[in-house]
């Protein structure tokens, strides 16, 4: 019916409203409907990775995935996906200062884009919650970010967060060196 009223591809998402984000996403439907339509199908559902996504793709011949909640919290997916499903080879993921570079540029952006400084980094709050889930510290920046306001505030969570990681990898190092004496 779709198909016929014109649509050029379709995005099939492999859980029901019921499930909301619990349970695993149904790609054998995905898989079905791929195989049903001779239209592109983007599946989505439980991409996490670029891993992930080129299984996906080769078990269901999906034409595009669409990555959902991975993103919230690691935006770099993309750019591992891309360049996994071009040369197979998984990229490094990026270092802790590549990751703030990207958190403070999204912050600078979204202050832009609104113009007021405060209202935009509090629009910012959830976001920088997400980014914090796989970061260093996790749960004192979640605290941080509950109360921050300024672009120069994140900046400065930024230089702790990095200050305090190198010190600490500076005294995972130190301890087996004393210990060893």
């Amino acid at each position: 019916m779709l198909v016929d009223a014109g649509i050029a591809a379709i995005t099939v998402h492999g859980r029901t409203r019921a499930q909301g984000y619990a349970g695993a996403a149904d790609w054998d439907t995905i898989a079905k409907v791929a195989a049903a339509v001779p239209i592109p199908v983007i599946g989505n559902g439980d991409l996490a990775s670029a891993t992930g996504v080129a299984k996906r793709r080769d078990e269901t011949e999906i034409a595009g995935a669409m990555i959902g909640r991975a993103a919230m919290s690691a935006p770099w997916i993309f750019s591992q996906t891309k360049q996994y499903l071009a040369t197979g080879e998984i990229p490094d993921p990026p270092d802790l200062t590549e990751k703030w570079k990207l958190i403070l540029r999204h912050c600078q952006l979204v202050v832009r884009q609104r113009g007021a400084e405060e209202s935009a980094i509090r629009s910012m709050r959830a976001r920088l919650m997400a980014y914090s889930r796989a970061m260093p510290d996790a749960k004192r920046l979640r605290e941080k970010f509950s109360h921050v306001s300024t672009l120069a505030k994140v900046e400065r969570i930024a230089e702790e967060n990095i200050l305090y990681t190198e010190d600490r990898i500076v005294e995972e190092r130190e301890i087996p060196a004393l210990i060893g004496s």
